[in-house]
């Protein structure tokens, strides 16, 4: 009882410390089922060159390759490059092509646990997208109370007979303390399908907040106060909680790989 009123204190104090946060980017540099205008490569430029027009306090950087082959990372490597020393601590990662962007999410989280790093919270988001707004740290933070251990865009709520309650647009915050605590007691992260068939992406998509439930943490989204944003298939831009505010992330645009001054493939 007595241990129990200590850790709730000691989370109602975390406003008083300041946020220690790894962005991890998952990243693929080949071309998608809706093509790409231009190198995929030049998504990796456009979220290091927002990041260091707009320096939302973000400590580490992870560029997390879903690498075709090893010239996918020296290409990343090469980017990062451009874009010292504004962020002296961006890593990039090189892992097999398989399981989509959330078991590169997931790798990259067990590894930075294993390595007993002291991150507060973990950024997630696909390499096509960039944040919407300058706040948009806070508005996912001011999210991660309670059970909260993870806030996204846009939750879809279960279909009798279809998907269930899940993250529709997954771009988010986790929370490290769960995290933690999904690791220790699974060995892993997020339990997902770790192949490279598309049926992987679409189960991860409905199971991989399934641990962090397991345990007790549900999961939430920003669609009461920004727009969701997301590019469909064919390319075009679709707003479902349009007028709201602006989005937590948003897909690039070309605009934003024509307006890049460095790093540009």
């Amino acid at each position: 009882m007595i241990l129990n009123t200590l850790l709730r204190l000691f989370k109602s104090l975390d406003f008083l410390v300041e946020p220690s946060i790894n962005y991890i980017v998952a990243c693929y540099l080949g071309q998608r089922r809706t093509p790409v205008p231009h190198d995929p490569a030049n998504f990796i430029s456009a979220q290091l060159d927002w990041l260091d027009k707009n320096r939302p306090g973000i400590e580490r950087v992870s560029i997390v390759i879903n690498a075709r082959n090893g010239d996918d990372v020296r290409t990343a490597s090469g980017i990062v490059k451009e874009f010292m020393p504004f962020y002296t601590d961006i890593k990039v990662y090189g892992r097999p092509n398989a399981g989509y962007s959330y078991v590169a999410w997931s790798e990259t989280i067990s590894n930075s646990i294993e390595a007993k790093d002291d991150f507060s919270h973990f950024v997630l988001v696909e390499d096509d997208y960039i944040p919407g707004r300058n706040d948009f740290l806070e508005i996912l933070e001011s999210r991660l109370v309670d059970s909260v251990g993870y806030v996204c865009q846009k939750v879809y709520e279960a279909v009798p007979g279809g998907f269930p309650r899940h993250t529709a647009l997954p771009h988010g915050m986790l929370r490290a303390d769960a995290a933690r605590a999904v690791y220790d007691t699974f060995g892993t992260v997020f339990g997902l399908d770790p192949t490279q068939h598309y049926v992987a992406a679409d189960t991860n998509q409905r199971h991989w907040m399934d641990l962090l439930q397991e345990l007790g943490y549900t999961f939430t989204d920003t669609s009461d106060v920004s727009d969701t944003i997301f590019c469909d298939l064919d390319g075009s831009m679709i707003d479902i909680d349009s007028g709201i505010g602006d989005p937590t992330f948003r897909p690039i645009e070309l605009s934003d790989i024509i307006g890049l001054t460095r790093g540009k493939r």
